[in-house]
């Protein structure tokens, strides 16, 4: 069994003295570790067979690796195993995760316990089926000489509180109750009292009760209609008590989000992450010791231990949210200074590096070959400097992504990106091929990228599998004195960005948005590949689309320090008309393919030399780019200052003189109350009439709207989100607020 972490709520139930303990003996149980599909139940004998032998082992909900089980175009049954006498009562438990995402309209059917008799149990999702509403329900049928009874929970559960990609323990369990069995369904060891009661009749109205279930089998996921994540299925062949309800939903359960873990590498205290003076002061040891709690990270410079050799990184696990840019005295994340108090992570094992970037600089080689490696989806990392990775190992895998070298959705954000060294390609690699699910969703947003080197692809690889698709979004953010050099007897290939669709059925969307792309320079003198250009992609048989809106690219040189082309694709199949759209960008040359609506010229940026890439009063980018291009999630520029300002979006990652802009356009303005926020919150505007209010996820995704200045947010995942106001004359602004 599974090593049991003990959360806050477990600790809490234990100082109740309510018995923990799991319910003994479960006929089947099957818990996955390592991939297993062995029944680990009291038969012992009902091993799983999987149709089509396709499934994925993944990460379970403690963030261990292949100990839990997703279902790919395929079902997973055990043979029927010849069950004890009383088979009325039954209690089936498992663990799911899913997002709305994946899961369409129809029936995805999570679980079912059927009969040779013709009887079954189905848990499953309903989602715009017939007149029900979208809700997680049972469906029980039974049967006697005379009638089919059939009954199902309605309205359990509505689907965004349980399809937010977090874990969930689902209970469905029967009773007998004279000439009928009852059904209860828990959610998280709730018993849903808005279920409709089933009292599934299998007598002509006697008091004898016959079995429900005769020679039973499970289905996992039948027909592969399930398309998220399950783990720890138990079937009981009794009805449980509430204690022993409780001691199922809270097994291993995430901790609640909000309950943040404390890590200070000068902290002095018990080293157990409840507060900042007994904060970790190790980040590996908050990683190993958190599951879906924020992690916050008090200034200083965290190098990671994780592994051997130079073969080490930090490894968050499935969504793990690491903010940096506290000073240790913080009770709200708001409160943070991540520009001042400096966050870093750092590949420099040795604390010896010197300033020279370069392949073989010996006080480099001895760095680890990647700074940060996500074990699991859904990563978030904030307000980091990520640093001095020297990705110069013998495999492939060691020769890229110094910084990050990922395979799943993560999240960057206010992040620094500096000082690293690839003897191939992306500072930032994903390889998207052994990865959980299909779609992946890569978002950089707000960050600076800097002073890295490479061979080429100096910012940003991915190159996916087969069947596989990832969505890119990079947002605001200054990417500059990037290089691209050969490496000894290797040419490089130069490129910042790099994006391949070379495999069967590969899917790519690509944004890039409101950057400033500037003074990189591209030494390489390969050109089999990529030549000198900014941004590749690249297919053999899969699909890459690129959008690039209100970017600033300028002073981008080659080595004889002439401007080279944004945009290039060089495959058979690809044109720049059809992968391309590129709207309200300013260049230093006109852009090729499906292009409109773009400048050339001079940005006039403030300060070059001191690296101060803010515009200038006669910057021709000032008030050119598109609004209606603009994504939800920019809200603010790269200084922080408010975005929109004049009349449109300044080009490039800033707003141009803010404090001026804001007396002189009459901005809107208006009062978000409470934030952080947990039932309700307000929209307060001053002479103004409110039209509409849009809450969007930081993925920048529509999930609400409201016509009202009062907004409830009670079914709202707890996280930050973005609110954005539009009034009865047009006027538009955004915040953030915190769902807590």
């Amino acid at each position: 069994m599974k090593k049991i972490l003990l959360s806050l709520t477990i600790a809490f139930l234990f100082s109740l003295g309510v018995n923990a303990q799991l319910p003994a003996n479960p006929f089947w149980e099957y818990t996955f570790t390592n991939g297993s599909l062995v029944d680990q139940g009291s038969s012992n004998t009902g091993t799983l067979t999987v149709t089509n032998n396709n499934y994925t082992s993944v990460d379970d909900r403690a963030g261990v690796a292949n100990n839990a089980i997703q279902t790919t175009n395929s079902s997973m049954v055990n043979l029927r195993q010849g069950a004890t006498t009383d088979e009325r009562e039954v209690t089936v438990s498992f663990w799911m995760k899913v997002a709305a995402s994946q899961v369409s309209s129809g029936l995805s059917h999570m679980l079912t316990i059927d009969s040779a008799t013709g009887t079954y149990l189905q848990v499953r999702i309903s989602q715009n089926v017939g007149n029900r509403p979208n809700a997680l329900e049972y469906f029980a049928i039974g049967s006697n000489p005379n009638t089919t009874n059939i009954s199902s929970g309605y309205g359990a559960v509505s689907l965004p509180s349980i399809l937010d990609n977090g874990w969930h323990n689902i209970i469905v369990s029967s009773s007998v109750n004279g000439g009928t069995i009852d059904f209860d369904m828990y959610v998280d060891g709730t018993l849903l009292t808005n279920i409709v009661q089933s009292n599934l009749r299998l007598t002509n109205g006697g008091s004898a009760t016959p079995n429900f279930l005769t020679d039973p089998r499970i289905i996992i996921a039948p027909g592969n209609s399930f398309p998220g994540t399950l783990d720890d299925i138990r079937y009981y062949q009794r009805s449980l008590t509430t204690s022993e309800i409780t001691a199922l939903a809270t097994e291993n359960a995430p901790a609640t989000i909000g309950t943040e873990i404390y890590v200070n590498e000068n902290a002095t205290g018990a080293s157990n992450g409840t507060d900042w003076a007994n904060a970790y002061t190790s980040l590996d040891d908050a990683i190993a010791n958190s599951a879906n709690v924020p992690i916050w990270l008090a200034a200083g410079t965290y190098t990671s231990s994780n592994g051997t050799g130079r073969d080490v990184s930090f490894k968050p696990r499935a969504n793990a949210q690491i903010y940096g840019g506290f000073n240790g005295t913080e009770t709200a994340l708001d409160q943070r200074d991540f520009k001042t108090n400096l966050t870093i992570l750092s590949g420099d094992l040795n604390g010896d590096d010197d300033t020279t970037l370069s392949f073989t600089n010996p006080t480099r080689v001895d760095n680890a070959y990647h700074v940060i490696e996500p074990v699991g989806e859904d990563v978030i990392i904030d307000g980091i400097i990520i640093s001095d990775g020297h990705a110069s190992g013998a495999a492939l895998n060691d020769k890229s992504g110094a910084a990050i070298n990922g395979t799943q959705s993560t999240i960057l954000r206010n992040c620094i990106i500096e000082n690293n060294v690839n003897h191939n390609s992306g500072t930032i690699r994903f390889n998207v091929d052994n990865a959980s699910f299909a779609r992946q969703f890569i978002t950089i947003r707000n960050s600076i990228i800097r002073n890295n080197l490479a061979r080429h692809s100096t910012v940003y690889y991915i190159t996916l599998g087969s069947n596989k698709s990832a969505n890119t979004s990079i947002d605001n953010n200054l990417v500059y004195d990037n290089l691209t050099e050969d490496n000894g007897s290797e040419d490089g290939l130069s490129g910042l960005f790099w994006f391949r669709g070379d495999n069967v059925a590969s899917d790519q969307e690509v944004r890039l948005s409101s950057n400033t792309i500037t003074r990189n320079r591209f030494l390489a003198t390969g050109t089999n590949v990529t030549g000198d250009i900014i941004v590749n992609a690249t297919r053999i048989s899969g699909v890459v689309l690129i959008r690039l809106y209100n970017n600033i690219i300028w002073d981008n040189l080659d080595e004889n320090n002439v401007e080279i082309q944004q945009l290039g694709i060089w495959t058979v199949g690809m044109s720049l008309a059809n992968n391309l759209n590129s709207q309200y960008n300013l260049t230093a040359l006109a852009f090729n393919g499906n292009a409109s609506n773009n400048l050339t010229g001079n940005p006039l940026f403030t300060d070059v030399a001191n690296d101060d890439f803010t515009l200038m009063t006669a910057s021709p980018a000032i008030d050119t780019g598109s609004l209606n291009l603009t994504p939800a999630t920019i809200v603010e520029d790269l200084n922080g200052n408010m975005r929109i300002l004049g009349t449109e979006i300044d080009m490039g990652a800033f707003e141009h003189d803010t404090t001026a802009s804001l007396n002189d356009n009459n901005q809107l303005l208006f009062r978000l109350y409470p934030n952080p926020a947990s039932d309700m919150i307000t929209v307060a505007l001053d002479n103004n009439v409110l039209a509409t209010a849009n809450i969007y996820n930081l993925q920048g995704q529509l999930i609400a709207a409201s016509q009202s200045s009062t907004i409830h947010i009670t079914n709202l995942k707890t996280g930050m989100y973005i609110i954005k106001v539009t009034t009865n004359d047009g006027a538009v602004a955004t915040k953030q607020f915190i769902k807590q």
